[in-house]
């Protein structure tokens, strides 16, 4: 997984669209994905924002097929791509403060990796 976006320089939507760059070969692999955000500072408890799959959810994840096109994945805020699953974001992102956002990526060996980046509205 590479090249991450919005990132803090690319939007201030308070609905933004995520995109990432899939790694080679990912249209046929068996990989499953996940998505986090949390705000980058907090005080007091602090916990993701959204994560896709849900905490619940008996899902590991999404797969390229759910989310991809060519070499790029998307996600839109608040869409969950897994068929139900159910997970939505557990409240708004807010202007002018920052949010760290990932995606992690798992084969079916458990393997998995993961990047990410930082987003401010």
């Amino acid at each position: 997984v590479r090249t991450l976006s919005p990132s803090a320089t690319s939007s201030t939507s308070l609905t933004p669209t995520f995109t990432w760059t899939f790694p080679s070969g990912a249209s046929t692999a068996n990989y499953f994905y996940s998505f986090y955000i949390s705000p980058s500072t907090c005080s007091g408890p602090c916990g993701n924002v959204w994560q896709i799959p849900g905490n619940n959810s008996k899902s590991s994840g999404f797969t390229y097929a759910e989310t991809g096109s060519g070499t790029t994945g998307t996600l839109t805020w608040g869409t969950d791509p897994i068929p139900g699953d159910n997970s939505s974001p557990t409240g708004s992102l807010v202007l002018n403060s920052s949010y760290n956002w990932e995606i992690q990526i798992q084969d079916t060996n458990g393997n998995s990796a993961q990047t990410q980046t930082w987003y401010q509205p």
